[in-house]
């Protein structure tokens, strides 16, 4: 059996994952962006008609807004906090496959300044100021982040699943036996060689969620 070299297989792992995952994040992110920009709205609202009166030079504006989002709403950060923004690559403790919360920050820019607290520096460096998720769009976004919730411990399993299969499976044949059928397309052509010593793979069962996942990015490309 032709082994895989380690390169192709890291090449292997993150188009499988980027397949699997990478239009689902995508859509994500811009329902953030939508609801970022619904949350300034609402908070803007009740102020508009004084804004409107003020002379432009009394008015803060920047062209980033971004919203802090601590999920669910009722907890407390802690200090142990994780940021969910970047999963991090292979993970065998439970700080991300078992996550139960949103640390993040859903950001948009603007291509001209916006209306926009901002916060000054030591050093009179000038950042937008972070908002919290107004409670009209509580709701909307709450929805949101169980489906990120989701998506991380799926991901994150997936990525550890890889990981394991190919720590002691390395040929074509090895991962063809132990892989879902829909991951054989990610592998290299096979390779005739003349018989060798029969190396048994290792056996690691698919993860349930890969048919569903599967199937939702099936519906997502119509």
């Amino acid at each position: 059996m032709s082994r895989i070299s380690a390169s192709t297989i890291e090449q292997i792992k993150r188009d499988i994952l980027r397949d699997l995952y990478s239009s689902t994040q995508k859509r994500f992110d811009l329902q953030a962006i939508e609801l970022a920009k619904a949350s300034r709205a609402c908070w803007l609202l009740p102020y508009q008609p004084i804004l409107d009166k003020l002379p432009k030079s009394l008015i803060t504006v920047n062209t980033r807004y971004t919203v802090k989002v601590n999920y669910p709403w009722d907890r407390v950060p802690t200090e142990k906090d994780i940021s969910t923004d970047h999963v991090p690559k292979y993970t065998d403790g439970p700080e991300y496959s078992d996550i139960n919360y949103i640390n993040s920050r859903w950001s948009f820019t603007s291509p001209t300044p916006i209306i926009n607290p901002i916060t000054i520096g030591n050093y009179g460096h000038v950042e937008p100021e972070e908002q919290q998720i107004h409670k009209d769009v509580q709701k909307e976004a709450g929805e949101l982040c169980d489906q990120q919730i989701k998506l991380i411990r799926e991901y994150i399993n997936m990525q550890n699943y890889l990981e394991e299969t190919t720590k002691k499976n390395n040929t074509h044949k090895q991962l063809e036996a132990i892989w879902h059928s829909s991951l054989h397309k990610y592998l290299p052509a096979k390779v005739v060689k003349s018989k060798t010593t029969k190396k048994e793979q290792e056996h690691i069962k698919a993860p349930d969620f890969l048919e569903e996942r599967l199937t939702t990015n099936l519906l997502e490309d119509y």
